[in-house]
């Protein structure tokens, strides 16, 4: 083989490797974005999915890496499915989602897992500019739904910043419980000893509660408005998972940390969960789990998910108690309404 062939046929290879080179990385249809602890904004390859992290949400420079599916079937979808990942560092604050869309309306985004889609229970929906959007800190796979398509109480919490360890309780319930108690979550104040929450009706008269099919407990507050005075953080919506509870086992629940007052808290907080076989928040509740807050915004809202280890818990009745600023480092217009409690829930052996 002469010296020109050989160099004709080298250049060949090259032309057509750069070319298949070429035509993966389209299909791949994957973009990388470096994420400073001041925030950033990362975008699909595509331009439709935007992902606008806050400052904080990273603790050192993290890359973000979406990834454009199209291979991922859902009925009724409105979009390609958009894998988020996070590489160098945990989200420590949730970020706003928004995916352009070209049709649909009353949209909502959902994430994608195990071959089923399940809507973010924060989703919203502009029709003016076709974008549905919503705050999540879990990387995840993310794509858009017809909402007619979806069950609106299948809604699932995705803000937890991967990571959270799972709290270990300190001591076991004591026996007994309440067999009778109001159905659903109730708000609760500080009494003046300052050594119990008593529990009382909810403030908003718009709050709801449902069991859903699976037996679960879940329930929202919906507020017309901002309270005025400063920061103002509550428990908004949250779903103790499917019903009785299994004593040592692992259990989903999900909950919202919302600011409804009309400044930010300007610092990061605390939110804890607490099992108690009484309906009284006291020194004897047992922290089962622990999650940090970030800076919320007036009218924000960070969603907290986790699958939590249950501890040996004796058959009977239980309450679950979500107590937000559970350090008590915001300094809240109102500081009565932190604590919210369940109604009862089972424990089967």
């Amino acid at each position: 083989m002469s010296v020109n062939t050989k160099y004709r046929l080298l250049a060949a290879l090259l032309f057509f490797g750069a070319i298949s080179c070429t035509q993966n990385k389209e299909l791949d249809e994957i973009t990388e974005t470096q994420l400073a602890p001041g925030g950033g904004t990362a975008r699909s390859f595509d331009g439709l999915l935007s992902v606008e992290f806050p400052a904080g949400a990273v603790e050192r420079s993290s890359k973000i890496i979406i990834e454009t599916r199209r291979d991922i079937s859902v009925e009724r979808s409105l979009s390609a499915a958009y894998v988020m990942r996070v590489d160098g560092a945990e989200l420590k604050m949730p970020a706003e989602i928004r995916l352009k869309l070209a049709r649909g309306d009353n949209a909502v985004l959902a994430i994608y897992e195990n071959g089923l889609a399940e809507r973010l229970s924060n989703t919203q929906y502009d029709a003016a500019s076709q974008t549905v959007f919503a705050h999540s800190s879990r990387p995840a796979t993310y794509l858009a739904l017809s909402e007619e398509s979806m069950d609106p109480d299948a809604g699932i919490d995705a803000g937890e910043p991967q990571g959270f360890p799972d709290a270990q309780p300190e001591q076991e319930l004591e026996d007994g419980g309440i067999d009778a108690g109001e159905e659903g979550f109730a708000d609760a104040e500080l009494t003046d000893s300052q050594d119990a929450w008593e529990p009382m009706p909810p403030q908003n008269s718009d709050a709801s509660t449902s069991g859903n099919g699976d037996g679960s407990i879940s329930a929202c507050s919906f507020d017309g408005g901002l309270n005025p005075g400063g920061p103002d953080l509550v428990v908004g919506c949250y779903d103790l998972g499917p019903t009785p509870w299994h004593a040592s086992s692992q259990q989903f629940i999900s909950f919202d940390v919302s600011n409804v007052g009309d400044q930010s808290t300007g610092v990061a907080s605390t939110a804890r969960i607490y099992l108690d076989a009484n309906m009284v928040f006291s020194p004897n509740s047992v922290l089962l789990y622990t999650a940090p807050v970030g800076v919320l915004g007036a009218g924000a809202t960070q969603t907290i998910s986790s699958t939590i280890s249950i501890p040996a818990l004796p058959p009977g009745t239980i309450y679950v108690m979500i107590l937000v600023d559970a350090e008590d480092g915001v300094a809240e217009a109102t500081e009565t309404n932190n604590l919210t409690v369940s109604g009862p829930v089972t424990v089967a052996p």
